[in-house]
């Protein structure tokens, strides 16, 4: 499964299982502020993650699955001044229906 790059400008919108996914990000002097935020139905399910990504660093969103299963994740990395996805790499890909982007 190939990497798909994300906009500055769009984000990214999209479902990972259950949960909706928006990851925004912003340069700064310290490297691209990238935040995720991801949740359910449930207002209470919603978290936030920040983190500073700097060329050749990575960061992976992950939601658990039934035990047994496989988490589905996103991986993003930075790669220049590209800010770079890829959906569920390794044994287990997610299926079209678990990972839709928007």
């Amino acid at each position: 499964m190939g990497s798909e790059l994300i906009s500055q400008k769009a984000g990214f919108q999209g479902k990972l299982g259950a949960a909706s996914v928006n990851i925004t990000y912003v340069p700064t002097d310290a490297g691209y502020r990238v935040v995720v935020t991801t949740g359910t139905e449930d207002p209470g399910s919603v978290v936030r993650f920040v983190s500073i990504l700097t060329p050749g660093q990575r960061a992976v969103v992950s939601v658990p699955r039934e035990v047994g299963q496989s988490a589905l994740e996103l991986h993003l990395h930075r790669i220049g001044d590209r800010l770079e996805l890829e959906r569920s790499p390794g044994k287990q890909a997610a299926n079209a229906t678990d990972v839709i982007a928007n």
